[in-house]
């Protein structure tokens, strides 16, 4: 991988923003721990906004696992279509009756 290779900088860009993100991730919840960030109330002599925060991921994660145990086709990628990235993807749009009239992209109109 030399520096002309685009593929050499691809980490950068996808690992860079990632931690950029966890660091304010972070700093947030360490900010978000003291009630006068917030509202000024606190449980436990924790900020409110924290617990809140907190209460949402973890209720996201439960949310996430439970609809794995459901649905665990889907996160093993079998639900979804396999297409061929060179062929382009129809356009699907509302003909003037609202009804959904699917048009090639490679068709030309005549306005």
């Amino acid at each position: 991988m030399g520096a002309g290779n685009p593929d050499s900088q691809e980490p950068i860009f996808t690992v860079l923003p990632g931690l950029v993100l966890l660091v304010m991730f972070c700093v947030t919840a360490l900010d978000s721990t003291d009630p006068d960030y917030g509202s000024g109330s606190s449980v436990f002599g924790v900020g409110t906004v924290f617990v809140l925060g907190m209460g949402v991921l973890a209720i996201g994660v439960v949310l996430m696992m439970w609809t794995r145990l459901r649905h665990p086709a889907y996160f093993r990628g079998e639900t979804l279509p396999q297409t061929d990235s060179t062929r382009p993807i129809p356009i699907i749009r509302p003909d003037d009756d609202g009804t959904a009239v699917v048009r090639d992209p490679n068709e030309r109109t005549h306005s």
